[in-house]
């Protein structure tokens, strides 16, 4: 896998982001590069279109507090 791939998956399965857009953000790259970089991702194997789209659903319910916060 190439530094981009490595650096886009990092990102992605950090948990922080939930869109493409976000992530593109977080990377000071274009919509596009990521768009590139998660197509090779994919064609390489390092990860498959239900592992991408699952790395964002979990974003989005961290985002919205499906887990609880602050109950100790």
């Amino acid at each position: 896998a190439s530094e981009e791939v490595d650096i886009l998956l990092e990102a992605l399965r950090s948990g922080k982001y939930v869109n493409q857009k976000e992530l593109a953000e977080a990377l000071k790259w274009d919509e596009s590069k990521v768009t590139r970089t998660k197509g090779k991702a994919i064609a390489t194997g390092a990860i498959d279109t239900k592992q991408w789209g699952m790395a964002f659903g979990r974003a989005k319910d961290a985002r919205t507090g499906t887990m609880e916060e602050g109950d100790f």
